[in-house]
């Protein structure tokens, strides 16, 4: 892929007055695979801690080559394979936290090691920012990674500064590899300039240095970088050579021309108990143009007779819908489910929204899944999504007809309707997991299901780790 280096610039300036030391960032590194089966169990566990810690750590995931099919190694192969001997890797999944201070299972990150690192001084302050740069040729459009360091102690020599292009969230239609995952997050693009990083010299206080890279979206073949520019992000980290220890880590967001996002507490899987079940998004702009966004549903398991329109702009849509987005701004969008529950209980439909923006180039696209399940005898809920076939085939053979929830599903349930006149039983497996297992707010939707009447049944290895029993 093409890459060049634009600029590095050491200033040697010392300051004056005060230098106040930048909040460290933790850096959390995983390797994993998607064809990976343990990395299938242990992942939504990880994602749900890091998602809340969003302003304490940074994570960057490397899809490593082994054990079998991953088209997201496939890509860039080579800046894995060096993290991977970097760190003496030998098995997926596998985390290192600040280069030396954990590595090993992601069931050993947790929230008080988090909170650890999180409360050490950095000694150095990182500012990570990224531009894509749109040509009227798409195949020269590109992104620009850059980096400003401001040395608040004296730095030493023997350290180096890591830039990564990442993918924040990639969603496949359909697995890509055998372990059943179709959703990866802070996907490793590439290493910039290499994953040799750009060696940083002597600092002393109040020294400053800022770098910054070019690489090409369009691979050498002729196919996009990203599967959804809409999801480009940058990392930044500087690491000890020696020791392996992080100083500091810097991080910028995705700023797609469109992004989606849920209210504030909202979920994704809802139970139907009436006849219409609505689901509440924004799409939201972050360009300085005017645009137009296409929103299109599709829905996976919609009964006869069932209907699912796009509320926007006080106006109904069935099907497509295509609506202005002013810059800068956002707009408030409902989609609504309506069907009878009658005869249609033990069902499940999932509604994908995929907004694209008509106006905009380069082109990107938010999308927002959501899922209704109605009326049920049993509800399974497989967090780690290793005993689902052992638990359908014993629900069928009994003739019990039930719902199924996935690892990525079972953490997004909406307490609201759990009672036991909607959902008979919950079966909730939580395999060998012993982190996220069992949340607050997990925690109080039992609570609520048990009091209404209902029956729960839990399984696992540390079923009691998070209640502290």
């Amino acid at each position: 892929m093409k890459k060049n280096l634009l600029t590095i610039i050491l200033g040697l300036s010392t300051g004056l007055g005060a230098i106040h030391a930048q909040q460290r960032i933790v850096l959390l590194e995983h390797f994993t695979q998607a064809s990976c089966g343990p990395c299938a169990s242990q992942n939504p566990a990880l994602n749900a801690l890091l998602d809340n810690n969003l302003t304490k750590v940074v994570a960057i995931k490397y899809q490593t080559s082994w054990p079998g099919t991953d088209p997201m190694n496939a890509a860039n192969p080579s800046d894995v394979a060096s993290r991977v001997s970097y760190y003496t890797v030998s098995g997926v999944p596998n985390s290192v936290m600040e280069g030396n201070f954990y590595n090993g299972s992601p069931g050993g990150v947790n929230q008080s090691k988090i909170d650890q690192r999180y409360n050490v001084p950095a000694g150095i302050d990182l500012k990570v920012r990224y531009s894509i740069i749109d040509n009227a040729d798409p195949i020269n459009d590109s992104m620009v990674v850059s980096a400003k360091l401001h040395a608040t102690q004296n730095l030493a020599t023997g350290h180096v500064l890591h830039l990564a292009c990442i993918e924040r969230i990639i969603e496949f239609p359909t697995a890509p590899g055998s372990n059943g995952e179709k959703k990866f997050e802070s996907v490793m693009k590439k290493m910039l300039p290499s994953a040799s990083g750009t060696e940083i010299p002597a600092m002393a206080t109040g020294d400053s240095m800022e770098v910054s890279y070019k690489w090409s979206l369009k691979r050498s073949n002729g196919t996009d970088a990203f599967y959804n520019l809409g999801q480009a992000a940058a990392v930044g980290f500087i690491q000890n050579v020696t020791t392996k220890a992080i100083l500091q880590a810097g991080y910028d967001e995705p700023r797609p021309w469109l992004a989606l996002s849920r209210p504030e507490g909202s979920k994704t899987v809802k139970i139907k108990s009436e006849e219409n079940l609505d689901f509440a998004f924004s799409a939201s702009s972050k360009s300085e143009l005017d645009q137009i966004v296409k929103i299109v549903p599709t829905v996976t398991g919609l009964p006869i007779g069932w209907t699912v329109s796009v509320l926007a702009d006080g106006n109904t849509y069935t099907g497509e819908a295509t609506i202005p987005l002013f810059a800068n701004t956002a707009k408030d969008i409902v989609v609504k489910v309506t069907g009878s529950n009658t005869d249609n209980s033990n069902k499940k439909l999932s509604v994908k929204i995929e907004v694209n923006s008509e106006t905009i180039l380069p082109g990107v696209k938010s999308t927002m899944t959501f899922t209704a399940i109605t009326p049920s005898n049993i509800l399974y809920m497989d967090l780690p999504a290793t005993a689902t076939s052992r638990f359908s085939g014993a629900f069928n053979a009994a003739g019990q007809p039930y719902v199924y929830l996935n690892s990525e599903e079972t953490p997004n349930l909406d307490n609201t309707g759990l009672v036991a006149s909607a959902i008979n039983k919950i079966y909730y497996s939580t395999g060998a997991s012993y982190s996220g297992t069992m949340t607050d707010y997990m925690a109080d939707a039992f609570t609520g299901y048990l009091n209404s009447g209902g029956n729960l049944f839990v399984i696992g290895q540390d079923i009691g780790y998070e209640l502290n029993l």
